[in-house]
């Protein structure tokens, strides 16, 4: 399994695990916004706020998965670049030493 292959299904759970959160996050705010008592208030809010407590390192996961996806393909543009570059070095060789052979032959 490739590494690129990982992240994108580590990108992919945490996405889905954050939606869920923030949906139930919302749901407090909503809650919030109703509330009679300042101890439901305080109740909602600490809710609120764990609940963002929990999101902030998935999104740093995420942030971390994005930047590794866009290092692997530049890395990989950069193998690319390389190996075209050595195959046209191979070739150019090859044509010299013909060219050097014929020579010979005359």
């Amino acid at each position: 399994m490739s590494s690129g292959f990982f992240v994108f299904r580590v990108q992919l759970k945490n996405i889905a695990i954050i939606l869920h959160a923030k949906k139930e996050r919302q749901g407090f705010y909503n809650e919030l916004r109703g509330a009679k008592s300042p101890l439901s208030e305080a109740y909602l809010k600490m809710e609120a706020s764990d609940i963002t407590q929990r999101i902030k390192p998935l999104r740093d996961d995420l942030k971390t998965a994005k930047n590794a996806l866009k290092r692997a393909e530049y890395f990989a543009g950069l193998v690319r670049t390389e190996h075209d570059m050595e195959v046209q070095h191979l070739a150019r060789e090859r044509r010299r030493e013909m060219e050097r052979d014929r020579g010979w032959e005359r």
